[in-house]
């Protein structure tokens, strides 16, 4: 049984008011001991503390989160405060996908100015959580970007895309196949296949000539265009002036580090963003490079680690070369037999005879494959768990607890290990998430969900269908 995945921190959200019983206002920000949890019985969702305690009784089809407010369903939307209490309510109308969503995150400062489109008679209208409706039901479809930008994208009866301000003015016309998301204050859009620029006032900026523009990252977007009897690649700013020369045969961003991938012949090598080579052309696959800015590489014998300035960390002898973390700050190189830990400025931290997977919480995660069995050491390379099943950690650094999955023929089942190697309880679950932003963790028996805390005890009782899962630390 799948557990709720209705929070999702940070993304739009919609929906209309028209009553206002018992207003109040919230605009302070809360701790996440004040944070209610969404659950479900029986096909009717509620809200609970973290104490276990009901909050709102089970009476609604949907509720999500907008900010520190909550937007329940049944024939109408209520919109509840952080405490459950009812502040405003929109009759003959119901949420939104979550792609509409434009809300702060759950503990965030949330004004009740906070605009969020809703639905009625299958159009899309907005409204704010005072229940002021901004714009009636029109659109067949939009995403809004109001609390960034001030605009939203919406598409017109006639399946055209335009921009929309918070008064539901025009502001880029109802005649373009496709429009992007506002960056760096601009919105690329196509017409009549041919590529341009507005403004998020609505002001073409970059006249319809392009073939291609990407979305702007930072001040910068690729773009390409035939130039003679050649389709070449070159990069533009804000202003559409040329930052990096229309003569490459590929352009591309990065994954990270501010930096654009060239190829020349069948070699890549990569630019800042003024058009400056940074690498010269000479590998044969694009790098990957990490959040912190470097890329691995290995090249016949050789692993290397380079830096997105150009350095080469280090460079030696080995068999195999990965990143061990999701950031980038280690690497692990496998050479003889044995995997050697390097963290990104050319330190060696670790080496094993075991596989070294990944260095998580300063552990690190390995796989016994003699006696086929999974666990984790310290950097001081004394072994503190070393069990049977694949662990997964995923919890934050306040609390070190890790899932591990058991497996025995086809039934899987879950067990929690803190960082000393202990199971924090002798009970094993049929099902399991890794811990919430709560501090809980959300497990089931017999299809029925409930949390325990980070010491094993239940919390929550195995009583809902599904809860909330969506606030994850992972």
């Amino acid at each position: 049984m799948k557990a709720l995945r209705y929070l999702i921190i940070g993304l739009l959200v919609v929906t209309l008011v028209a009553c206002k019983p018992n207003k109040q206002q919230v605009d302070n920000t809360l701790d996440i001991s004040d944070l209610l949890i969404i659950v479900e019985k029986d096909d009717q969702i509620g809200l609970i503390n973290q104490q276990g305690e009901t909050i709102v009784s089970l009476q609604y089809d949907d509720i999500r989160r907008c900010g520190t407010y909550y937007l329940a369903q049944d024939e109408h939307i209520d919109i509840l405060d952080y405490q459950g209490e009812l502040v405003n309510r929109i009759d003959d109308a119901s949420l939104n996908g979550y792609s509409t969503f434009d809300c702060p995150s759950a503990t965030e400062e949330t004004s009740i100015s906070t605009i969020f489109s809703y639905t009625a008679n299958n159009l899309i209208g907005f409204a704010n959580l005072d229940g002021i409706v901004l714009i009636s039901p029109q659109y067949m479809s939009g995403q809004a970007y109001f609390r960034e930008y001030g605009v939203a994208r919406v598409t017109n009866s006639d399946g055209k895309l335009g921009f929309i301000d918070r008064d539901g003015s025009t502001i880029i016309t109802f005649d373009h196949v496709n429009m992007g998301h506002p960056s760096s204050e601009r919105i690329v859009a196509t017409k009549d296949g041919s590529f341009g620029v507005y403004d998020t006032s609505g002001n073409l900026v970059i006249p319809m000539e392009y073939q291609y523009i990407t979305a702007y990252n930072g001040d910068i977007a690729i773009a390409s265009k035939t130039i003679g009897d050649q389709y070449l690649y070159g990069a533009i700013d804000t202003a559409g002036n040329i930052v990096i020369p229309f003569q490459y045969e590929f352009l591309s961003f990065a994954t990270h580090g501010n930096l654009v991938l060239f190829q020349e012949g069948l070699k890549f090598g990569y630019l800042d963003f003024y058009g400056n080579q940074v690498l010269e052309p000479n590998y044969a696959l694009p790098l990957n490079f990490s959040e912190a800015g470097y890329a691995h590489y290995f090249n016949g014998s050789l692993v290397s680690l380079i830096k997105n300035d150009g350095t080469t960390v280090f460079e030696f002898f080995g068999q195999e070369i990965y990143r061990a973390d999701s950031r980038g700050e280690y690497y692990v190189i496998f050479n003889n037999n044995t995997y050697y830990v390097y963290d990104n400025q050319g330190n060696q931290v670790l080496s094993s005879d075991l596989q070294i997977n990944y260095i998580y919480d300063d552990l690190a995660f390995f796989i016994d494959e003699e006696n086929d069995t999974q666990g984790f050491m310290d950097m001081n390379e004394s072994i503190l768990y070393d069990g049977d099943g694949i662990v997964i950690p995923g919890s934050n650094l306040d609390y070190g607890i890790y899932r591990v999955q058991l497996t025995d023929g086809e039934d899987i089942t879950y067990r929690f290990v803190n960082r000393n190697g202990d199971y924090i309880n002798d009970i094993t679950y049929d099902n399991a998430y890794t811990i919430t932003i709560f501090g809980l963790i959300p497990v089931a028996q017999d299809g029925l969900w409930g949390f325990i805390n980070p010491e094993g005890d239940i919390v929550v009782p195995l009583e809902y269908d599904n809860i909330e899962v969506g606030l994850m630390i992972s």
